[in-house]
C-alpha cells in the first residue's frame, strides 16, 4: 500500500524540530533564548538557501508570507512566555491542540476540499489520548492564564501552518523556508542588540557544534514541514505532528540515557498507531497545491530534495 508523502514527511519533519530542541537545550545552559535563535537562524539560513538555490526568490504572496511570520513568530513568543510558568509536560500537551486549530482553520480559510476525513479526526483523538498518556505523571497544573497563552500559541502556530498549505500554491517550499530563517535572524539579531548592544552576541566556541546541530536540524524540520504541507491536506498533515514527543523518548534514551515508563511506551504505541492510520489512509483524493514541478520547468537548475 502506497504511503502519503505529506504525513511521511511531517513525521521526520517533527523528529528535526526535536533534534533542534536537544542541541538549544544545551546551548541554553549559557545563552539566553534570543542569542540562540539568532545563531541558530546564522547556521539555518545556509541550508535553506542551498535547497532553494536555482529557483525565483522573489515570493508572489509577500502579503500571506507577512502574516505567517507574524503569526509563526506570536506563536514562538507565547511557547516562550508560557514556557517560564508552566511544566515542559503541560506546555507539550496543550500545545498538542495545534492540529485541531488546523482542522477548523483550513476548510474556513482553503475551501471545503481541506475538511479532514472521518480517519483523521480518528487519528487526531487517538495521539492527543496517547500524548495524555505520555505526559500525566509530569502534570503539574500551572494558572489558567499562562495555560491559555500557551494554547493561543497553539492556535497562532496553527494559523502559520495554514498559511504554509496555500503560499505552496505558488512559491516554491524552500523558497519560503530560506525567507521565514532570514526573518527570524533579523528580528532576533534586533532583539538581541537591543538587549545586549550586539546583534550576533559571540558565543563560547565549545557551543557551536550545538548551535550548528540546532540550525541544521530547525533547517531540515522546515523543510521537511513545508514541503508536507504543499503535498497533502493542512489537516492531515498537523495531525502527523504528534509523532513529536514519540522522537522526543527516542532522544532521552539515545542522548540523555533516561529510560521510558509504562506510560511512555503505552502513549507512544497508541501514537504510533495513529500515525499509521494517517501513512495508509486513502480514503479521500488529496487536493493538490504543489508549485515545485511548474517552478522547476523554468530555471535551469533543479532544486535540490
Amino acid at each position: 500500500m502506497k504511503l502519503r508523502r505529506g504525513p511521511t514527511l511531517m513525521i521526520f519533519a517533527t523528529l528535526g524540530f526535536v533534534l533542534m530542541v536537544a542541541f538549544v537545550k544545551v546551548a541554553r545552559e549559557t545563552m539566553s533564548t534570543v542569542d540562540v535563535m539568532v545563531w541558530r537562524g546564522v547556521f539555518a539560513v545556509p541550508i535553506a538557501w542551498w535547497f532553494a538555490r536555482g529557483q525565483r526568490f522573489r515570493l508572489v504572496q509577500t502579503k500571506l508570507f507577512a502574516l505567517r511570520c507574524v503569526l509563526g513568530l506570536c506563536a514562538m513568543t507565547c511557547a516562550y512566555a508560557a514556557a517560564k510558568n508552566l511544566a515542559v509536560a503541560d506546555l507539550s500537551l496543550i500545545w498538542r491542540m495545534q492540529p485541531l486549530f488546523v482542522a477548523i482553520l483550513a476548510p474556513i480559510a482553503l475551501g471545503s476540499r481541506e475538511k479532514g476525513t472521518r480517519t483523521v479526526f480518528i487519528a487526531m483523538a487517538g495521539g492527543l489520548v496517547g500524548c495524555v498518556i505520555l505526559f500525566a505523571p509530569q502534570l503539574e497544573g500551572g494558572s489558567l492564564e499562562w495555560a491559555l497563552l500557551a494554547l493561543a500559541g497553539a492556535g497562532l502556530s496553527g494559523g502559520a501552518h495554514v498559511c504554509l498549505r496555500r503560499l505552496n500554491a505558488t512559491d516554491h517550499s524552500a523558497v519560503i523556508v530560506f525567507w521565514f530563517q532570514a526573518v527570524i535572524v533579523v528580528v532576533c539579531g534586533a532583539a538581541a542588540f537591543v538587549t545586549s548592544g550586539s546583534p550576533f552576541p559571540l558565543p563560547d566556541i565549545s557551543l557551536l557544534p550545538h548551535l550548528a546541530g540546532a540550525g541544521f536540524a530547525a533547517a531540515f524540520g522546515q523543510l521537511l514541514m513545508t514541503r508536507a504541507y504543499a503535498l497533502d491536506k493542512a489537516t492531515t498533515v498537523a495531525v502527523a505532528g504528534y509523532m513529536g514527543p514519540v522522537w522526543a523518548v527516542v532522544v532521552d534514551i539515545i542522548a540523555f540515557a533516561l529510560l521510558p515508563g509504562w506510560e511512555v511506551i503505552v502513549g507512544g504505541l497508541i501514537i504510533l498507531g495513529a500515525s499509521a492510520m494517517l501513512l495508509f489512509d486513502q480514503s479521500a483524493e488529496v487536493p493538490a497545491v504543489d508549485n515545485d514541478a511548474a517552478a522547476s520547468s523554468s530555471v535551469s537548475t533543479p532544486p535540490s530534495s
